[in-house]
């Protein structure tokens, strides 16, 4: 690379101290993100690339002449911290995308700016306008932390952390009791999707592999309230398992092998009594136990979506077939599967990506889908002339609705899409958050891209994952399962 005598004077008067500013902004802005949110980040956003950096400029920039050695320095720190950013991007959708938007864009802008046919006035002109972008994306991402820290209770009834277990939770777990954890938890070594199914005594630490009778074993996210069901084939006795781990015990559901068909959603009921099975069987419905929605009644999977009611005696199923023009259908369904109530959802509601009921009966939400906008709402079962409210304005992936009908939600970074870099808001808000129906007041429980909430049975306890990858990848680092209580509980 030539570097003429205007672009040195230009870098030496402008850009080197812009340079030199942001250097310390980033460095002080993850000082305190070391200190407020995460240890780790000051180490793994400076030590690391900083010293790799300086093996650089040992390497290549002592070779050159002292007048230009702070351009190629600046040049060897935005390719390597370009690289690295990309990395922890992708890995651990860091919010430095900013920063490194604005270093990027700021070299290009700098090379830009040296062609001959800008005059001293636009290039300053253009400096200036840069100079304000470059301030302007730290601080909207910052404006919005602090708004959103004004406007929420810090903590509300909630204690900030009570328990922190590391390398925990690494995969799918749920409450078995207030005292009592069960899921997959990740040993050393072990594949996140082939780690045995465990409990977790919060009490004594200890770590109990339930035995499943040997066999294989798939897993379903369908499930309603481990969060997935255990499908246990025991080839010696040819028949197949559904088993959920309950509060009073596991429960197991016998199906003949030879008559179990394709099928999906196998949903046990909170009894743990039933089974809602939807697909069709080779040889006729093997068990009473089976409520059995044939696969033909809908066309495909994504136009019914299905919630037990409490008492197991009633399945709220969301619908779209042909006989209605695909219109959403809202139903309450009895075991023989006769329609007994409905649920109105307006024509502004197009389709339902998720149903959960709360353990009292009393409110239901649903991920729907409002023609082009994603959003979380609620209705209230027991005050229907309310109709249908709205508690979360965008796409939710980790929910839970506990007693008394609240919302627990993880807000996090990738939760919109792959452009939320470029939305400050959509990282400032990231988190636990907890909404209150019978005030809809939102309280922000946690400010990390935490996981997975979920509460326990009393409603008194939130257990939540602190994970830092990306769910894409295929292997899972140790996170921590940390738990939150209710000021003034005795669980």
């Amino acid at each position: 690379m030539i570097i003429t005598e205007s672009m040195q004077n230009l870098f030496n008067h402008y850009f080197w101290r812009l340079f030199q500013f942001y250097l310390l902004a980033n460095i002080g802005w993850h000082l305190y993100i070391a200190v407020t949110h995460d240890p780790g980040a000051f180490y793994i956003g400076w030590i690391i690339p900083l010293f790799f950096i300086g093996l650089f400029v040992q390497l290549f920039i002592s070779t050159v002449r002292p007048s230009q050695a702070r351009y190629y320095y600046c040049v060897l720190f935005l390719l390597f911290f370009a690289g690295w950013q990309i990395w922890l991007s992708y890995l651990m959708l860091n919010e430095l995308r900013l920063f490194l938007l604005s270093l990027l864009s700021g070299f290009l802008v700098l090379l830009y700016l040296n062609h001959r046919r800008f005059g001293v006035k636009q290039r300053r002109a253009l400096l200036s306008l840069f100079s304000a972008v470059l301030v302007a994306i730290p601080a909207n991402y910052l404006g919005y932390e602090v708004l959103i820290y004004k406007q929420q209770p810090a903590y509300s009834e909630w204690a900030e952390f009570a328990e922190t277990h590391r390398a925990m939770g690494t995969f799918e777990f749920n409450w078995l009791n207030e005292s009592a954890i069960v899921g997959r938890f990740e040993m050393p070594n072990e594949h996140n999707d082939l780690s045995p199914l465990r409990v977790f005594d919060l009490n004594t630490g200890q770590l109990t592999i339930i035995d499943i009778g040997g066999g294989k074993s798939s897993v379903s996210r369908h499930g309603n309230w481990v969060g997935y069901i255990r499908l246990i084939d025991k080839p010696k006795k040819s028949v197949q398992y559904i088993r959920q781990e309950m509060p009073d015990g596991p429960k197991e559901i016998m199906l003949e092998a030879e008559s179990f068909g394709l099928g999906s959603f196998r949903l046990l009921s909170p009894d743990g009594q039933k089974v809602f099975f939807r697909g069709s069987f080779n040889k006729g419905i093997p068990s009473p136990k089976v409520v059995y929605w044939p696969w033909e009644q809908t066309s495909w999977v994504a136009d019914i979506k299905v919630a037990w009611l409490p008492d197991s005696q009633a399945i709220l199923i969301a619908q779209r077939d042909e006989s209605t023009g695909y219109k959403l259908q809202l139903n309450v369904y009895s075991l023989d599967l006769k329609v007994i109530g409905s649920i109105p959802v307006g024509e502004e509601i197009t389709l339902i990506k998720d149903l959960k009921i709360s353990p009292d009966g009393q409110m239901l939400y649903a991920q729907t889908m409002h023609r082009y906008d994603v959003s979380l709402d609620y209705y209230n079962l027991r005050e229907p002339e309310k109709g249908w409210r709205t508690a979360v304005s965008h796409l939710v992936h980790d929910w839970d609705v506990g007693a008394g009908g609240k919302l627990v939600y993880a807000n996090t970074p990738y939760s919109s899409g792959y452009f939320d870099f470029l939305n400050p808001r959509a990282l400032a808000t990231r988190g636990i958050w907890l909404f209150n129906p019978e005030d809809g007041n939102v309280v922000r429980l946690t400010t990390h891209p935490d996981e997975l909430p979920k509460f326990s049975p009393s409603g008194n306890q939130i257990a939540f994952r602190r994970h830092y990858q990306s769910p894409s990848s295929q292997y899972a680092i140790p996170s921590d399962l940390i738990i939150i209580k209710k000021t003034g509980s005795s669980n």
